[in-house]
């Protein structure tokens, strides 16, 4: 009678086992509710960047995590649009003319201007720039009572080689300040960026009520700190500086095949030849003008 009651007892208790192991199983409905579950935890993570649930500092708080000392200026922008290529006036020419007739290509076979013809060729040489770079990562300071919008900017060394258009040239060498060399067209270019980074370990934290320098409450930044998603892009480069003015000394610019390099001192007279390239108004009053000289 002993067996028969433990046989029993045994057959019920694997029945109640297999039973709530069934109802305990996930089905389609409760994998549906998982993945809510991780939308929501991404829609909460998402709503602490858009002010819900962000508990501002307040005016004290703010003070005691900002170093005024250290406020950070953002890069003015640009009117890159406002540029225009430079006016050369009939003196200019008259200099010019002057100038190439006694300027020599690197062969000695010939003047500049016996080459400055109606559709003369330039080729412009590559060169090499070396800039100081900011890039810019936004997100919050998330400390033990309070919150703090604010960004991080990362500055570097980066050097390149760079095959500049005519218009490019000048440019440069005109308005280099209205050259936008963020958005230039090859930028993006990943045989433009290479392995040449060069960081310089310098990553500073800054608040975005004051552009004043985080100061953590305790311990390193990197325990108060977390960067704000934007899509597939973590960060953004602001600023891009040469570090020098662009140098053209010993470089050679090649004319109809003849070989030509310039000082620094001929600035102008290279800006006036590069724009005649193109400016076929230009180059029909150097051409006119240089054969009223010789007649």
């Amino acid at each position: 009678m002993n067996v028969i009651y433990l046989i029993l007892v045994a057959i019920l208790a694997f029945w109640l086992f297999t039973r709530n192991a069934k109802k305990n199983r996930p089905s389609e409905e409760d994998s549906y509710n998982a993945r809510e579950e991780g939308n929501k935890a991404i829609k909460a993570y998402r709503n602490q960047w858009s002010g819900v649930g962000f508990h501002s500092a307040t005016d004290e708080q703010y003070e005691l995590i900002s170093n005024m000392e250290n406020i950070y200026s953002l890069p003015k922008s640009q009117d890159f649009s406002s540029y225009q290529d430079p006016r050369i006036s009939d003196e200019q020419i008259n200099k010019f003319i002057k100038w190439a007739r006694n300027k020599k290509s690197k062969s000695q076979n010939s003047s500049l201007l016996e080459n400055i013809i109606a559709d003369f060729d330039i080729y412009t040489p590559e060169i090499s720039v070396n800039f100081d770079m900011e890039v810019q990562d936004d997100g919050g300071f998330f400390c033990d009572d309070f919150n703090a919008y604010g960004f991080c900017i990362t500055r570097f060394k980066h050097s390149c080689i760079i095959d500049f258009t005519i218009e490019d040239w000048v440019k440069i060498l005109s308005e280099p300040m209205l050259f936008d060399w963020i958005h230039y067209s090859d930028w993006d270019d990943e045989s433009l960026w290479g392995d040449s980074y060069t960081y310089n370990d310098s990553e500073t934290h800054y608040l975005k009520e004051n552009n004043a320098e985080f100061i953590p409450p305790s311990k390193s930044v990197y325990e108060w700190w977390d960067y704000e998603e934007r899509g597939s892009m973590v960060n953004e480069l602001i600023k891009v500086q040469p570090v020098n003015d662009i140098s053209y000394k010993g470089e050679i610019f090649e004319i109809n095949d003849e070989e030509f390099t310039f000082l620094k001192s001929e600035r102008e007279h290279l800006i006036t030849l590069l724009m005649a390239s193109y400016n076929d108004n230009l180059l029909d009053s150097i051409i006119s003008n240089a054969n009223n000289k010789i007649n």
